[in-house]
């Protein structure tokens, strides 16, 4: 994203924090995955819940905060500037390439 101008060095920082987080989400999930949902005692009843299902919320949390800061939210995404439909003559069909401009 930086080789496209995407990211701005400003952005760097938060966006190396989406990918730490995304990172805790992922192997949170996988640490589910593997034990479950709970901790079991030695006869395998559930103890307590995992830590991991704790983990994942405050993923998610930051997630959605760092999904804002980055401009990564629908409402965002909503807001971007379109491209305007041009006019079109009552005679003249619809033709795409007039949105950029390409003498169509």
């Amino acid at each position: 994203m930086v080789k496209f101008g995407k990211v701005k060095q400003m952005d760097r920082v938060t966006m190396e924090l989406f990918c730490t987080e995304y990172s805790n989400y992922r192997k949170a999930e996988q640490t589910l995955v593997e034990y479950g949902d709970y901790l079991l005692s030695e006869d395998g009843q559930p103890v307590k819940r995992s830590p991991a299902l704790t983990t994942i919320n405050s993923a998610i949390r930051n997630l959605k905060s760092l999904s804002a800061d980055l401009g990564l939210t629908f409402d965002a995404r909503s807001g971007q500037v379109l491209a305007e439909q041009p006019q079109k003559q009552a005679d003249e069909p619809y033709n795409p390439l007039k949105v950029v401009n390409f003498h169509a």
